[in-house]
């Protein structure tokens, strides 16, 4: 059985379309673009309305339990403020904070950076920005070389790539041995994976996965799917999206050789490849 991608499951199709026996159907087939699309509305969907049922079924039964208790009013203030949750009328989530939450929807950003003017959704969030790149404040350091970091995400980085002496992740293929089980994956994909059997209708470019050629297809269009949570920014990857928002956060990436620190995990690569090139091919 061929199928189109891992969400339509036998199971999905069954439902959805009403064909029956798809498990003890031998035959392959596959399902065309058209269909394959309508199909995971549907099923994208039938998700959310079962998602937002068991939202549905956990309120009934907290207001059913409280009921049952019938506390009295100081009872019910105070588990009021300690459990309150209030379920979020545009995308059915059951949250605490229910006005910060809605700022992801209405792309506001009430909270302003003194130094630099930029605005972000969340408090919390302008303050690691101000403490790590502002005040750059010093919230781990490292206990084998006592070097600082302003976030964990450097700190794990350092201790993974400067200190690790055992790489646990080695290739099948040519038994070369990594730190990181994503980097024994990146290097299967490059290294060992020539098939390339998507194909661009406007260049002509083939591609290894559906999903890269469906990233690629947008260099062709103005299409930009990816809108930032705290700016107005609009992004056609979701790499370049993700990247993005890390700046809004507060996280920076810093050189394990040298003092550079950059806003961009691209451009501490890049720096990487030419100001340490030796350093760098050891650590790959």
């Amino acid at each position: 059985m061929l199928l189109t991608d891992n969400v339509l499951t036998a199971e999905y199709m069954q439902l959805l379309t009403g064909i029956q026996n798809l498990d003890d159907n031998t035959v392959p087939f596959v399902v065309c673009d058209d269909c394959d699309e309508t199909l995971n509305q549907f099923a994208t969907f039938r998700e959310s309305c079962s998602k937002n049922d068991i939202i549905f079924w956990q309120i009934c039964t907290e207001l059913s339990e409280d009921v049952t208790n019938e506390p009295n009013q100081e009872d019910a203030l105070g588990e009021g403020e300690e459990s309150g949750k209030k379920l979020c009328d545009i995308c059915g989530a059951f949250v605490s904070e229910l006005g910060a939450h809605r700022r992801v929807h209405t792309k506001e950003t009430p909270f302003t950076c003194s130094y630099c003017g930029i605005s972000m959704t969340h408090n919390s969030n302008l303050l690691r920005h101000i403490d790590s790149v502002h005040l750059k404040r010093i919230i781990k350091r490292c206990e084998m070389c006592d070097k600082g970091f302003t976030s964990y995400f450097s700190y794990g980085s350092h201790m993974r790539s400067h200190h690790s002496t055992e790489k646990k992740y080695e290739c099948k293929t040519c038994y070369r041995k990594f730190n990181h089980h994503s980097s024994l994956w990146l290097h299967n994909k490059r290294a060992h994976n020539d098939e390339r059997k998507y194909k661009c209708t406007v260049c002509g470019l083939s591609w290894k996965t559906k999903e890269s050629l469906k990233t690629h297809e947008r260099s062709h269009s103005s299409e930009r799917p990816f809108t930032c949570r705290h700016c107005s920014k609009q992004f056609k990857t979701r790499y370049g999206w993700k990247t993005h928002e890390l700046t809004h956060s507060g996280v920076t990436f810093s050189c394990q050789f040298c003092d550079k620190t950059y806003r961009y995990k691209t451009l501490i690569n890049a720096h990487m490849r030419k100001a340490h090139p030796d350093e760098n091919e050891a650590l790959n």
